[in-house]
């Protein structure tokens, strides 16, 4: 499976990119930024594939239950903003067992971990041939270079509008 790593630099729209793959029949990926250096830190010493996706689960709940990722806005989702996504925890588990190969395999835990959440949505992961990664910045690619064989993908801005949209954004907040 070919995998496409989105990087941005600034506020370049690299979140917006993304969700321009949502829900295309021959792409996996998650609803946001995915660290797995941070999520390989956590599941380092475990050796059974159900505590590896209840780890996850914890780890990124807001992929489960959008009402809870407000950062993003993932709450106010729609044409009327007052629509949100729900994916089954107990279905996700399910098929990440069934779908996952050997543990030991870092290639093998990333590539399960996005087909299962792509079944728990309701999507035919038979047509996967894509995961699309939302690492968001380099420091999130660091270890990752001798584990996982993919493409980076970066997007830029103008470095004035970049700088504006920033202020604007967390001004909001």
């Amino acid at each position: 499976m070919k995998i496409f790593c989105l990087l941005g630099v600034g506020r370049s729209g690299i979140d917006f990119l993304q969700t321009l793959f949502d829900r295309h029949p021959q792409i996996s990926q998650f609803p946001g930024v995915f660290s797995f250096d941070f999520f390989l830190e956590k599941i380092k010493k475990i050796d059974e594939k159900k505590k590896i996706a209840e780890i996850f689960i914890k780890e990124y709940e807001r992929f489960f239950d959008s009402k809870i990722y407000k950062i993003e806005r993932h709450d106010e989702l729609g044409i009327n903003q007052n629509e949100s996504f729900k994916v089954s925890k107990e279905n996700f588990i399910k098929q990440f067992i069934k779908i996952c190969g050997n543990i030991k395999k870092k290639n093998d835990i990333f590539t399960s971990l996005h087909l299962a959440y792509s079944s728990a949505s309701g999507e035919n992961i038979e047509l996967k041939k894509i995961i699309v990664w939302n690492a968001h910045n380099f420091e999130n690619l660091n270890s990752q270079k001798k584990n996982l064989d993919f493409q980076i993908l970066i997007s830029l801005r103008n470095p004035i509008s970049s700088i504006n949209s920033s202020i604007s954004h967390w001004l909001a907040y």
